[in-house]
């Protein structure tokens, strides 16, 4: 309902991470876990998400990139077992 209401595409994250936009099937990626509740990693993933939207021309392909982008957060995570404990800053390196 969020989406039809703000006519906007919306990711939302938890356990897994739910990526929506009027007009297009939701996607759920569940790649990332517990770990990205630290603190920080949510600028982390605003940034991946706004870079890959400055690189797209339609509404559609925003989409894409904000799929794109909550994937990439998501994985980030099977690193860290080589990092502990983490941080946002894990994420960028």
């Amino acid at each position: 309902r969020l989406v039809l209401d703000a006519d906007a595409l919306n990711a939302l994250g938890a356990a897994a991470a739910a990526d929506a936009a009027p007009g297009v099937t939701p996607i759920i990626n569940a790649s990332g876990d517990g770990l990205l509740a630290t603190a920080g990693t949510g600028d982390v993933l605003a940034g991946l998400i706004g870079a890959r939207l400055a690189q797209v021309a339609t509404a559609h392909d925003g989409f894409d990139a904000v799929v794109q982008a909550v994937a990439a957060h998501g994985r980030l995570t099977q690193d860290w077992a080589l990092r502990w404990p983490p941080t946002a800053t894990d994420l960028i390196d």
